[in-house]
């Protein structure tokens, strides 16, 4: 993804998923191929989440720390 300059992010993860499910059900990709790729984009997911939201909390640490 971020290869060809698309931004990595929840949104295009989900679009990635949602492409692989197409490609599987109309069987351009066999069983064992769409399981791996759904693994990868799902940890993936997983991951940008957890990013997020150690964003959030970092931003939210700020503006709690600076009201001190």
């Amino acid at each position: 993804m971020e290869e060809t300059g698309m931004e990595v992010n929840g949104a295009s993860i989900l679009q990635d998923l949602n492409r692989t499910l197409q490609k599987f059900r109309a069987g351009m990709i066999s069983e064992s191929q769409a399981t791996k790729e759904m693994t990868i984009l799902n940890a993936m997911l997983r991951a940008y989440d957890v990013t997020e939201l150690q964003r959030k909390v970092e931003a939210l640490e700020a503006v709690v720390g600076s009201r001190k």
